[in-house]
């Protein structure tokens, strides 16, 4: 009986040296640090945003992105002016494919 846990153990330790050597070499399978790009667009309330992660095995399903807004500074058509500063809202739930980009909607319309 021992013997059979030391060698279970012994395979679940050869087992993780494996893993770990090809997280190692190849990086690791889940997402960790997508590359975010934004786009230059003349309407100022909807920046668009790409979310790209090369090294993905695993789809990125049901991921909800929370963006800022440093500032934003507007004027209605009766001259009235308004500024609203270090502002945060949620994207809703995104599903992003494995290994394709993915853009995130943004709609600051909604903190006016």
């Amino acid at each position: 009986m021992a013997i059979v846990a030391v060698a279970v153990f012994g395979l679940f330790v050869w087992f993780l040296s494996q893993t770990a050597s090809l997280v190692q070499l190849f990086g690791p399978l889940w997402p960790i640090d997508p590359d975010i790009h934004h786009h230059e667009t003349k309407d100022a309330f909807y920046p668009p945003v790409c979310l790209e992660e090369q090294k993905r095995v695993f789809d990125m399903k049901d991921v909800e992105f929370i963006r800022g807004v440093d500032l934003v500074w507007f004027e209605d058509a009766n001259g009235h002016k308004c500024v609203f500063r270090d502002g945060a809202f949620a994207s809703g739930k995104l599903s992003i494919p494995a290994n394709t980009p993915g853009n995130v909607p943004c709609d600051t319309s909604q903190l006016i």
